[in-house]
């Protein structure tokens, strides 16, 4: 066997061996228990080569522990000689790029300043297999397994080869890298994990079986993860991503890039750039990031973020979770309930199909209920609100609103500020919660109003204040029922309040239909156009002023 061969530089860490004049014992072998290696550092990166420069023990086969008689000494990638200090034996856990994990004993060696490795086994053994099976994320060392050494006392210098797994790199140029193919140091892509860098050029990886990590660099990158949690970075230029089956990892990078994340769970961020995103089947986590971007939940419970930009958010089916995030962004939920946050600056949300709760939050935005018993919520500023089919529940909140039930009994809230209460042909039993009778600026007209004029009577006239019928509704609340059976419930406001044209029409009901024209001093005008304080000519005693 070698005596030369690969390792994984743990770091600088506590001596183990701190007594030195305790032979073979390194007695605090339990000092550096925990984990090493993260996401962000992984292992794998960290794989150098020994070669061996003096070994005193076991016929010169192994390397001294005690040092009595001076250190042996190894080179780390042919650097300077390191000396020797201590080994341990570790119960550990292995963690891969992909997440998955494995048991070993580990054999970990320090030199004199405590930069501490993890060495391969003599043999081709379990533990061995598992050291090799892929790249390796982190190590934790659990317990202390034996802290003097291999059964001898010290550690053998000839061990296995090592051969842990390292990134594939790819040429500056355009490559096409699939299953097989080995970069100049003859690291290979295979049906396991792997680590991809792509490098420069418009490259093409196809990453096999396994729970892959694959980086683009520059250049138009395409990649498929295939099989396996695989985690795709397209970095920079235009890429596209797709995940396959298992749980993904995408981002596309800077520019615009198009990203499928495919089969279950997955999370896919566009980055900056005007991405296309989507999640495909599964319950999918989806991140625009900046730019305007488009992005689609397909199958599944999705989570959906528009980030900065002016982006398009459609959760499809299932019942998805879209926030618009900054900009002017249109969010569709599609089937089944949905729940959309639209953020800053004015958005259009769409509920579409299902039981769904919309939520305009700031800017001047438009809500549209769309089947199902909705929950819309304007926000501050002056929104627009549009129920659509079924019992919805509509609040304006801050801001002069429109609020317009449709079909089905709605309740409307107007909220803050002067609001707008439409109401729709054959659209049911609707409860206003909070109309404002009161006239805060003296226009002779009700803070609140009401549109009716999607309402007809039996002859398909525009209803006026004379087709309407007010009833009691019992609480002190006046119901308005129109000629077609629609109806209205106005809380908290009397039917003394809304007995005459005159109450109604300062409400919003019209006394005339809008194309009527009255004869004025100056001629006819449509009655759309006249005010309280005009003129108008009265059949027996000349031009008189309009009084409401």
């Amino acid at each position: 066997m070698p005596t030369s061969y690969e390792v994984i530089f743990l770091g600088q860490l506590s001596i183990i061996d701190s007594q030195a004049n305790n032979e073979e014992t390194a007695e605090n072998a339990g000092g550096i228990l925990g984990t090493y290696g993260t996401t962000g550092t992984p292992l794998f990166n960290n794989v150098r080569t020994l070669t061996a420069e003096r070994q005193t023990e076991d016929d010169n086969n192994s390397y001294d522990v005690d040092n009595f008689g001076g250190y042996d000494s190894f080179r780390i990638n042919g650097g300077a000689p390191q000396n020797f200090d201590a080994v341990a034996i570790y119960n550990a856990t292995i963690t891969y790029i992909d997440g998955t994990t494995a048991s070993i004993t580990a054999v970990v060696f320090q030199d004199v300043n405590g930069r501490t490795y993890l060495a391969p086994e003599l043999t081709a053994n379990a533990d061995q297999a598992a050291l090799t099976a892929a790249p390796i994320r982190s190590l934790q060392l659990v317990s202390v397994a034996s802290n003097t050494g291999d059964a001898a006392g010290d550690m053998a210098a000839n061990r296995i080869a090592g051969d842990f797994k390292a990134p594939v790199d790819g040429a500056e140029t355009a490559q096409t890298m699939g299953v097989g193919f080995a970069d100049g140091q003859n690291d290979r892509v295979t049906t396991g994990a792997d680590v991809v860098y792509a490098n420069g050029g418009n490259d093409t990886v196809v990453a096999g079986g396994g729970g892959d990590l694959v980086y683009g660099g520059t250049g138009d990158d395409t990649q498929h993860g295939d099989d396996g949690n695989d985690a795709l970075f397209g970095d920079q230029g235009q890429d596209w991503l797709f995940g396959g089956t298992g749980s993904d990892t995408l981002s596309g990078g800077t520019e615009n890039d198009l990203i499928y994340g495919g089969s279950d769970n997955d999370t896919v961020s566009g980055d900056d750039g005007n991405d296309m995103v989507y999640g495909d089947a599964g319950n999918d986590t989806g991140f625009g990031g900046a730019g305007s971007d488009t992005l689609y939940g397909g199958d599944g419970n999705d989570s959906l973020s528009g980030g900065a930009g002016n982006d398009s958010l459609g959760g499809d089916g299932g019942d998805d979770t879209l926030f618009g995030g900054d900009g002017s962004d249109t969010m569709s939920g599609g089937t089944e309930g949905d729940i959309l946050f639209g953020g800053a600056d004015g958005d259009t949300l769409s509920g579409d199909a299902g039981d769904d709760s919309l939520s305009g939050d700031a800017g001047h935005d438009t809500l549209l209920g769309g089947m199902g018993q909705d929950r819309l919520a304007g926000g501050t500023e002056d929104d627009t609100l549009f129920g659509g089919a079924d019992a919805d529940t509509l609040w304006g909140d801050a801001g002069n609103d429109r609020l317009v039930g449709g079909s089905g009994s709605d309740t409307l809230t107007g909220g803050a500020g002067d609001d707008v209460f439409g109401f729709d042909r054959a659209g049911g039993a609707d409860t206003v919660t909070d109309f404002d009778m009161s006239d805060a600026d003296g226009d002779g007209r009700t803070n609140d109003q009401l549109d009716v004029s999607a309402l007809r009577t039996l002859d398909g006239r525009p209803v006026t204040a004379y087709d309407v019928v007010v009833q009691d509704a019992g609480g002190g609340s006046a119901r308005l029922v129109f000629p077609e059976g629609e109806s209205i419930v106005l809380l908290g406001v009397a039917p003394s309040q809304m007995t005459s044209a005159a109450q109604m029409f300062r409400a919003g009901i019209p006394c005339f239909t809008p194309d009527t024209l009255i004869l004025t001093p100056q001629g006819q005008r449509p009655v759309t156009q006249l005010r309280p304080g005009d003129l108008v000519v009265t059949r027996d005693d000349g031009p008189q002023r309009i009084v409401w």
